[in-house]
């Protein structure tokens, strides 16, 4: 090892200073966030705010939603610092108005959505029956909007905004869509945005059509025009796997189940015995604000009685009284066939097209003829009962003013259960009773109905008690004023005919309630004609 020389010292000495003056500065800079925190906590604020022109700022909660909704917008300029502890400068948004106009508001509960689904109003409906404090609505008159060129762009509707617009268009449908002539279109503001609804209504419909309403929904963002267009259909009740008004007191659902929509008036009451209870697979929705359980041993979960939920406090539907079909007289046309009784009839279906009549009183030949090409009404005067069973083969309406009684089983030809393609069609319809016959008349065993059923006052099972441990199976629908007791003979088994979506029996009464039909879920910019 070398000694040091009077140069190195030197080189040493400067070297030494210069480190202590580095040292001195780095203290002094660390020093001054610590004199900070000895006095207050400062807290670590990373929140973004967006605001998109003309819109308020977007809740903090969603902003991840933003960023990538906008992640292919151009780079956003620097956030200036924080004007205060724990809050933010707003950022103003550069992407183009395409990337901003998804509304991306908590999702929350709107207080002025209705709670439950409307129900139609033939009388007078002033927009103030529909006004709320967040949401006025109001008619007027709007400039009519052509759909721009090809090359405009479209925006999916937010998820939030999407329900909106449903309830709203909901809304506005059962206070005008079932007039003739629709009224002036109506606006609304919704967080600073104005909406117009017009409405549309298609040619009339044929005999098993359902009613649709076209709904033209338009906003401005940040000066482009936008439009939406909805379909809605007018549920008939054929759209419901079983709707009943009011239920039995005595009568619980036990060792039944239900595939498809499930509406009733009143409480549901539930019983399970033993494990045993009520399956429903589909929406289940009630008028009423509760529903009863009841049980005896072992049972499930309440939670497994409804895996797809219940809505309670639902609007509720009221069954309307049936008039008689065209004028009450045998006749033919393009459109449909008619045939009357005026006796207590029974009448067969055979699988060949053709069905039979037979007076019950008098020891009469049975007369047949073919169902033909169009739909075809067998209708009963004030006073006649109808019996029917057979294999259905065409599209036929079963109306009695009093009651129809089913015989035995009554199926379609084709076997629709197992996805057999059928163009038949089976409705029974009567304004007041629909009864399961005898077990003399039906023989043992389960019975099988095919057709949607409306009784305006009940459906009966005739002699329940019978211990027989079968099925009633109905392949189709089943609505009600009340439903009887139908164990133990009978468990009920109610599975929709999913055919009912687009099509309904001829001449099928239809409820007050409008549902979604179609909808693309996507805005369009349209400009002004």
């Amino acid at each position: 090892m070398s000694e040091m020389g009077a140069n190195d010292r030197r080189i040493i000495k400067r070297a030494v200073a210069v480190s202590l003056l580095l040292h001195a500065s780095l203290i002094a800079l660390w020093r001054v966030p610590t004199s900070l925190t000895a006095d207050a906590t400062v807290p670590i604020d990373l929140r973004l705010w967006l605001e998109a022109p003309g819109e308020e700022s977007i809740d903090h909660n969603e902003v991840a939603d933003v960023r990538s909704s906008a992640s292919t917008a151009e780079p956003q300029p620097r956030a200036a610092p924080m004007a205060e502890v724990g809050e933010s400068m707003p950022v103003t948004s550069t992407a183009p108005p395409a990337a901003v106009a998804p509304m991306t508001e908590p999702l929350v509960a709107d207080e002025s959505m209705p709670t439950s689904d409307p129900a139609i109003d033939t009388g007078p409906a002033p927009a103030s029956a529909v006004a709320t404090e967040s949401d006025a609505l109001t008619t007027t008159a709007v400039a009519e909007f052509t759909s721009a060129d090809s090359a405009s762009q479209t925006t999916a509707v937010a998820e939030t905004e999407k329900n909106m617009l449903i309830e709203k268009s909901r809304e506005i449908v059962r206070k005008w869509g079932n007039r003739a002539n629709p009224a002036q279109p109506v606006t609304w503001r919704r967080d600073g945005r104005r909406y117009t609804v017009r409405l549309e209504r298609p040619p009339a419909t044929e005999l098993m059509d359902l009613e649709r309403v076209t709904v033209i929904v338009t906003t401005d963002v940040a000066g482009q025009m936008l439009e939406t267009r909805m379909q809605m259909k007018r549920l008939a009740f054929s759209n419901f796997t079983h709707l009943v008004d009011e239920w039995d007191e005595t009568m619980q659902l036990h060792d039944d189940e239900f595939f498809g929509r499930f509406h009733s008036n009143s409480p549901i009451q539930l019983g399970w015995i033993n494990g045993v209870g009520p399956r429903f697979h589909g929406s289940v929705s009630s008028a009423a604000r509760q529903y009863v359980v009841t049980r005896q041993g072992l049972g499930s979960r309440v939670a497994d009685l409804f895996p797809d939920g219940i809505r309670l406090r639902a609007a509720p539907i009221p069954l309307p009284k049936l008039e008689l079909p065209g004028d009450g007289s045998n006749r033919n046309s393009s459109e449909s066939r008619q045939r009357v009784f005026d006796r207590d009839t029974q009448i067969v279906f055979y699988s060949d097209g053709s069905y039979g009549w037979q007076d019950f009183a008098n020891d009469v030949p049975e007369q047949r003829e073919t169902v033909g090409d169009t739909p075809l009404f067998l209708m009963a005067k004030p006073g006649v009962k109808l019996r029917v069973r057979g294999r259905v083969r065409g599209r036929v309406l079963v109306f009695s003013r009093d009651e129809i009684e089913i015989t035995g089983d009554t199926v379609y030809a084709r076997n629709v259960r197992r996805g057999e393609p059928s163009d038949d069609f089976l409705g029974l319809a009567s304004d007041r009773d629909v009864h399961i016959a005898d077990p003399d008349v039906t023989g043992p065993g389960d019975l099988m109905v095919d057709a949607a059923v409306y009784a305006r006052q009940r459906f009966v099972v005739r002699r329940p008690y019978t211990r027989s441990s079968s099925t009633l199976s109905i392949f189709g629908s089943l609505s009600a004023g009340t439903v009887s007791v139908s164990e133990p003979r009978y468990a009920m088994k109610v599975r929709y005919d999913p055919r009912f979506e687009q099509r309904r029996p001829p001449g099928f009464p239809v409820t007050n309630r409008y549902d979604l039909d179609s909808w693309d879920g996507h805005w369009s910019q349209v400009s002004p004609q």
